[in-house]
């Protein structure tokens, strides 16, 4: 009988198309990781996408709400001016006429001043529903508006409160009315004394230089002009700290208060084209940090 050749060994026969297969499927891999990758991203920038839409929405409704609100509180605050000043001229002449006791001198000097707050009270809300005052911007050194706001603030201020105010860095100048600054810093101090009472603390007013790189989205990169009010107070919570800014929205307790202080403050300090932002810790205080951006050098 003749010999067989033995058959090739099945490692040499098949060793060229395992080690292509292996390279294609390696390639496979490759594109499937790379085809996730690129889908987890798409995803991820859709999800963004979704998000600023949504709070942009939320932004619309919100400024859509405020208008609403605006007009009303317009015509009613009109009409209550229209109760309360005659209430106040017709006091004031029982007053001026005298020929009455002192118990009922003494009930309508309540009635009067009684009115006068009321009076005031309308009148914030006619400056919230005007629409956002169109103030006559000039160039303006932080420094001079928000000396003059202090000088106030001392007057009110208990020996119990430390007031301080500080210019840490080349604060550049900005376009702003110097008037309205004052209005900002003095709404701000008086909010912040408010919430250090009955005890003592710290208020510091920082003047400094920012420049902004662009790492905070809601910054636009530029250099800024700084103004820090902080204060050693009762803080805020986080739903406190949301709702802020709302009309009518405050902490204080009935008759102290209108809510629509750090509304016109948020106002004021858009109208300027500067940015404001609120940090705060329950029973460590709170620091609201404005930025107005630099002027531009005159020539």
């Amino acid at each position: 009988m003749g010999t067989r050749e033995p058959p090739p060994a099945a490692t040499e026969t098949g060793a060229v198309p395992n080690a292509a297969l292996e390279l294609e499927l390696e390639r496979l891999r490759a594109h499937i990781a790379d085809t996730h990758e690129q889908l987890r991203q798409e995803i991820a920038r859709r999800e963004d996408c979704d998000r600023r839409c949504d709070a942009a929405e939320q932004v619309l409704r919100g400024r859509q709400r405020l208008e609403a609100l605006g007009t009303l509180a317009g015509g009613v605050a009109h009409e209550i001016n229209n109760c309360v000043l005659p209430i106040m001229l017709y006091v004031q002449g029982i007053l001026e006429r005298g020929g009455i006791s002192t118990a009922a001198r003494e009930d309508l000097e309540l009635v009067l001043n009684t009115a006068r707050r009321a009076k005031q009270v309308v009148e914030q809300v006619l400056r919230y529903a005007r629409q956002p005052a169109s103030h006559e911007l000039r160039r303006v050194d932080l420094r001079e508006p928000v000396d003059e706001a202090l000088r106030l603030i001392r007057a009110l201020a208990s020996p119990a409160i430390e007031l301080r105010s500080e210019v840490v860095a080349d604060c550049p100048a900005v376009m702003a009315d110097p008037a309205a600054l004052v209005q900002v810093v003095v709404n701000l101090c008086t909010n912040a004394l408010q919430a250090m009472q009955p005890k003592a603390g710290t208020l510091c007013v920082t003047l400094s230089e920012h420049r902004a790189d662009g790492s905070d989205p809601t910054i636009p990169r530029a250099r800024y002009a700084r103004m820090l009010v902080a204060d050693s107070g009762s803080g805020m919570d986080r739903a406190t700290l949301e709702q802020m800014f709302q009309p009518f929205f405050t902490t204080r307790p009935p008759g102290q208060g209108t809510g629509l202080g750090l509304l016109m403050v948020q106002r004021i300090v858009q109208s300027m084209h500067g940015l404001i932002s609120v940090s705060s810790v329950p029973d460590q205080g709170t620091a609201v940090q404005i930025l107005f951006p630099e002027a531009e050098q005159p020539g």
